[in-house]
């Protein structure tokens, strides 16, 4: 029986504060002085003494989390893999092309400087920041920007399409997807989340449940019959891999929409007391008096989550942004904020399970692989920010995995689809091939074909033979320029420039060489790899041709280099799928980060959604869950003073 202190938080300081944080140092180059913070390698020795926390991984998900138990005093290892590499003179991201809503008084910004004390700078890509493509490969194609701010969006979609504005003014409307939603049934105890949905309680609050069922596709097919426009509400299923008919409507909203303050029915809100009588009937079943007020008081901080307002992953209507640096700059600032509180972020080792105590009741430490040595490390906290299907299926023993709040998630949801990648390195600078900061997203047909078709194009390529697949075009492919997204880039690389194109595949293709030795997998499948690879290749070279000849270096890698690189089981891109089982609530509520295992937590994107700053939040809702604190609410309060500062300065 959970018992009232299990179901609210502690009131103690704030671990954040807006004078805890300095002006930004200047950007360190030396790629030396960097490695010294970024790929401090694996031994025992380098292991602090009396851990509070281990991390497993080094996404942004788990150092959000290390970095926040750092602010709160606690001793924390992380550990994982490196998220930038440089090749032959060129240096690459890897999953970063831009970051929503980063003014400096908004909550994800204010995130971010709490977690680096100020360090990372941010520039913003735009007006222009994503570049829709359409039948690029015939004389019928078509080309769409999308801009900020938000009223920008919408009078430049009316401008490419007269006549529909009605559609657009609809589309914007009913995109109220709210992020809030994810906190309340993530942070209140699991029975009483289970007790919230069931009672429809959200309901009163926000739309969410109302689109949560419904896919992207049958929702605009409503709006409009125009089939431009129907991929221009809905082309960012090609980043995230799930077609419009299997794609929840929420998560279009949390792709599109930015920050709407009236989405919160706050005439529902002062009903809250009759729906508390609700729970009251409903709890007074399973708890004691203690517990019921328990309940009470954590629907209250349900209604304070509400009130917040709204906020969503990936905000574009205020702008997209870049780290300036790039995106090594994240963890560069995030590492010397753990190592305050003595803790370390070590790489170049493989956590092969985690340790539990005799009674397989509470995780105790690790046991990692370095240089074919495993050692145990020990700690009473494990944070796992490998995402779910790899904690639960390569970490856990299976009977105890079974035991976990998330398990009956794996039989729920699939993996997101995966992709190959190609990395070209370009010797001219930005300036010279006049590449731009945009994200291009280009089909070689139109991806609302499905509503026509009983196969859309996306899907027929997939079911191709490997031998078939080998000599198709790749229906659509993400390609942008990271190089021209960075002012220093020219400074610490000049005359060179970079581009990152990818495509979706069939992990099937590849299945066969899953278990191989990655650097010998055999002549076949370096063919399958680079025929695919260098057909991305030429359709990129056909939108710029101005890059055919400045091709320098390339690097191609599969979806077996997720495995590899990620722990990933199929190649996932963003492990889970971003479905419409995914985004219900009584699924959101099972991905939490407590597991139900003493001593266990999880972070990372699978809580929250695929996105930067998805996975950071996770970060905050997991650490909330161990210091038994609310910092979703400090952050607000935070938020507001910032806001109240920037008030006082303008007068």
């Amino acid at each position: 029986m959970e018992t009232s202190q299990s179901l609210m938080f502690e009131k103690k300081r704030s671990i954040f504060s807006l004078d805890n944080v300095r002006p930004p140092a200047p950007h360190v180059a030396d790629q030396k002085l960097r490695d010294r913070v970024l790929k401090q390698s694996f031994s025992l020795e380098k292991v602090p003494h009396d851990l509070d926390a281990i991390v497993i991984g080094s996404g942004i998900g788990g150092l959000s989390a290390a970095a926040l138990l750092s602010k709160a005093g606690k001793k924390v290892l992380a550990g994982g893999s490196c998220h930038t590499f440089i090749e032959q003179g060129y240096e690459f991201e890897v999953g970063i092309h831009n970051v929503g809503e980063l003014r400096k008084t908004e909550l994800n910004r204010i995130l971010l400087d709490q977690l680096t004390e100020d360090q990372l700078e941010f520039v913003p890509i735009g007006p222009v920041y994503d570049v829709l493509k359409l039948r690029y490969l015939s004389e019928k194609s078509a080309s769409y920007d999308f801009c900020s701010p938000k009223e920008r969006w919408i009078s430049n979609l009316k401008k490419q399409f007269p006549g529909e504005e009605e559609a657009i003014d609809k589309s914007v409307k009913e995109s109220t997807s709210s992020i809030i939603v994810f906190g309340v049934v993530k942070l209140l105890p699991l029975w009483l989340s289970k007790l919230v949905i069931k009672l429809g309680i959200i309901d009163w609050f926000t739309p969410y449940s109302k689109w949560a069922s419904r896919s992207v596709q049958s929702v605009v097919e409503e709006l409009t019959d125009n089939e431009d426009l129907r991929t221009a509400f809905t082309y960012l299923w090609a980043i995230t891999g799930v077609i419009p008919s299997e794609a929840s409507f929420n998560i279009m909203a949390l792709f599109h929409q930015h920050y709407y303050r009236d989405v919160v029915d706050k005439d529902k809100l002062t009903d809250l007391n009759n729906l508390k009588k609700k729970i009251s009937s409903a709890v007074c079943e399973k708890s004691d008096g203690i517990v019921m007020d328990g309940a009470i008081n954590a629907i209250a901080t349900a209604q304070k989550y509400l009130e917040i307002g709204v906020r969503h992953i990936w905000p574009i209507f205020y702008g997209t942004y870049y780290p300036r640096g790039g995106g090594s700059e994240i963890p560069f600032h995030i590492i010397p904020v753990i190592e305050k509180s003595g803790g370390k972020v070590l790489v170049c080792a493989n956590v092969k399970e985690i340790r539990l105590d005799e009674s397989a009741t509470r995780a105790v430490g690790v046991v990692v692989e370095n240089d074919s040595k495993s050692m145990k490390i020990t700690a009473p906290i494990i944070i796992s920010d490998a995402n779910v299907t790899v904690t639960l299926t390569k970490l856990l023993p299976e009977k105890v995995a079974r035991r976990t709040i998330q398990y009956p998630v794996l039989s729920r949801l699939r993996p997101s689809g995966p992709w190959i990648e190609v990395f070209l390195g370009l010797n001219a600078s930005n300036e010279e091939l006049e590449l731009s900061a945009k994200n291009y997203i280009c089909f070689t047909g139109n991806n609302s074909e499905e509503a026509r078709v009983k196969v859309p194009l996306h899907l027929k390529y997939k079911r191709k033979t490997v031998d078939e697949a080998l000599d198709a075009e790749l229906p659509n492919i993400f390609l942008d320029f990271p190089s021209a997204k960075d002012p220093t880039h020219n400074q610490r690389y000049p005359g060179k420039a970079t581009c990152i194109i990818f495509g979706h595949v069939d992990y099937e293709w590849f299945r066969p060489w899953e278990n191989e030795d990655f650097f010998h997998r055999g002549d076949r499948y370096e063919e399958m790899k680079k025929i695919i690879g260098h057909r991305l290749i030429e359709q990129a070279c056909n939108l710029f041709p101005q890059i055919r000849d400045k091709i320098d270096l390339v690097v191609i890698r599969s979806p077996l280099s997720h495995n590899h690189y990620l722990g990933r089981t199929a190649g996932d891109s963003y492990s889970f799928s971003c479905n419409m089982e995914r985004f219900k609530l009584e699924t959101q509520a099972l991905l939490r980060p407590e597991t139900g295992i003493e001593g266990l937590f999880l972070s990372g994107q699978d809580l929250m959604s695929s996105s930067l700053l998805g996975a950071a939040i996770a970060g905050v809702f997991c650490a909330s869950k161990i210091l038994n604190r609310n910092l979703m609410s400090e952050l607000s309060g935070l938020m507001k003073e910032a806001k109240k500062r920037e008030s006082r300065n303008r007068l």
